[in-house]
């Protein structure tokens, strides 16, 4: 009676060891020039140079900080796994159109499909820029 309990146990195993991992981390720090404003976390952030890096290094997922080079502005958001369609050649800010303004969706960095995207807010519906 127990043989059935161990093949149930180690085909549930093998499923889960075959199961591809989420990977959804932006280890350090990512350093963008922006040229044009754009929101985060319903913040508006004139254009510039900013530090974009995890809340915890040690699950990259819960939370980030966008910190202007000056010191002078930080926001904090929210953060969900990404996953790109493509390995980006280089680190990749997304941005989204809501009315007028650039939206900051996702961050993926050079060579890694996995990213993250800044979780859901408040504001309108956003389309992607090629759209």
């Amino acid at each position: 009676m127990r043989r059935p309990n161990i093949v149930v146990f180690l085909s549930i195993l093998a499923l889960l060891g075959s199961a591809p991992v989420l990977s959804a981390q932006i280890i350090g720090r990512v350093v963008a020039t922006i040229p044009h404003p754009f929101v985060v976390d319903n913040t508006t952030l004139p254009a510039g140079t900013y530090y974009f890096q995890p809340i915890s290094q040690a699950n990259p997922q819960i939370g980030m900080t966008c910190l202007s080079a000056d010191g002078q502005t930080v926001v904090a958001f929210l953060v969900d796994a990404a996953h790109a369609d493509h390995k980006p050649q280089r680190t990749e800010l997304i941005f989204g159109h809501s009315g007028n303004e650039e939206v900051l969706r996702k961050i993926f960095e050079a060579d890694d499909q996995w990213g993250l995207q800044v979780a859901a807010t408040e504001l309108p519906q956003m389309r992607n820029e090629g759209e």
